[in-house]
């Protein structure tokens, strides 16, 4: 079945505009031809966002504005001494304060500065309020300027004038978005999963056989990237480094992914892979602007809370028959074989419902499932149904919100007389 092409998507909501900004088609990288801007018309010394990154200016009625939003990169290690500035113009005097959100939308830093207007130049040098460099993960930046007044203007003729401010947010008009990435393969030689994305996303790739839908091994985890060609390292083990899957026919990475907003920027190297969130306790949080949902598509996981958002780790064993570390299970007559939620998901995520729908394979063919079970879950392997010699077994939980978690265990059948 052909996947639906969307139309362009108009990013300005009425706002005076310089020129007409569109964004992203679905299924590519290049946006709608725009109308080439008057000469002159962008800030001296700055260079506009393409089309598929900038936005209408955020204004308000008093003629306040900021636009001509841009960075000098869109993803940096500040490990290695790197900095993204962001370049922007505000139309008149102005408090400006830059905020730095992380996935949960709280803030992990604030820059303040007050300007007479015009040309900005802001770094952030990828670090937290109290000096620590954050979490290897996508950020989104929110510029918030606020009115500038002079003590006749904010009290004519004795009356308080509360200060316009405006906040420029891409947020509600970009991201989640479902992006199809291309070129999708393991190179056979060293392991690595490889795929093409048309445009900068948050992605899940998953390891399975093609023809038996046999789950392998979930290798990214809903992680940012950036648009292009991308070859992820993998180690050629299954999840729980129990079986060593690489080699195995018709392996394929299947990729989903969904658009990071346009106001991100990625942090590489940073201080590790995660968390994927801080504690937020006594941090501002930021909600996003309700999203628009004209002519897009979004991808179910991007309203999903970061926290939440995860494929868990699970067990496979066997209470009857308890084996050495690296070891089948051995198995004589029908044998007691439990999966269950590890009980470690990593730090400041939330621990999975019990309810889900189990599938268990032999040797990498679904045998059975049942659309309503329970973590823990318990059945009888019978070794008559399996054959001398060894065999991997393989539990899958599904649960509704479209996240799932594999297990696999070798066992071995010892020959009969």
């Amino acid at each position: 079945m052909r996947r639906p092409t969307a139309a362009a998507v108009r990013l300005t909501s009425g706002a005076p505009s310089r020129k007409p900004v569109f964004g992203p088609l679905e299924r590519s990288t290049s946006a709608t031809p725009a109308t080439p801007a008057a000469p002159g018309a962008g800030p001296a010394g700055v260079t506009p966002a393409p089309p598929a990154q900038a936005k209408a200016p955020a204004s308000v009625s008093s003629g306040l504005s900021v636009r001509w939003v841009s960075t000098d990169k869109s993803a940096f290690d500040p490990g290695a001494g790197e900095q993204v500035t962001l370049h922007f113009q505000v139309s008149s005097p102005a408090n400006v304060s830059v905020r730095l959100l992380d996935p949960d939308d709280a803030v992990v830093r604030t820059l303040r500065f007050s300007t007479e207007g015009g040309d900005q130049k802001v770094a952030w040098d990828g670090r937290d309020e109290a000096g620590a460099v954050v979490p290897a993960e996508a950020y989104v930046y929110v510029i918030t300027a606020e009115e500038a007044l002079d003590k006749a203007a904010a009290k004519p003729a004795g009356k308080a004038r509360k200060p316009a401010s405006v906040t420029y947010d891409l947020r509600g008009q970009t991201g989640g978005d479902t992006v199809w990435p291309g070129e999708r393969h393991v190179d056979p030689a060293s392991g690595s999963a490889v795929y093409n994305l048309p445009q900068a996303a948050r992605v899940r790739l998953i390891l399975s056989r093609e023809d038996t839908t046999w789950p392998v091994r979930t290798l990214l985890d809903w992680v940012p990237r950036l648009a292009g060609l991308h070859s992820e390292p993998w180690d050629g083990w299954a999840a729980g480094h129990a079986v060593k899957a690489l080699g195995t026919p018709k392996l394929a990475p299947i990729v989903y992914a969904y658009s990071l907003p346009r106001n991100s920027v990625i942090v590489r190297g940073g201080s590790g892979p995660g968390p994927v969130s801080r504690p937020r306790a006594g941090r501002e949080v930021v909600p996003p602007p309700a999203p628009s949902t004209s002519n897009r598509t979004l991808h179910l996981h991007s309203l999903h809370p970061r926290r939440r958002c995860f494929d868990p780790a699970l067990t496979l064993s066997s209470p009857d028959a308890a084996a050495a570390a690296g070891a089948p299970v051995a198995i004589a007559g029908p044998t007691l074989m439990r999966v269950a939620v590890a009980p470690d998901q990593g730090p400041d995520r939330a621990t999975p419902i019990p309810r889900v729908s189990v599938f268990l394979f032999l040797d990498g063919v679904l045998r059975e499932r049942y659309l309503v079970g329970y973590a823990p879950f318990q059945w009888l392997l019978d070794p008559a149904e399996l054959g001398p010699g060894e065999h991997v077994v393989t539990a899958l939980f599904s649960w509704r919100d479209d996240h799932f978690g594999v297990a696999h265990a070798r066992v071995k059948v010892a020959e009969r007389d």
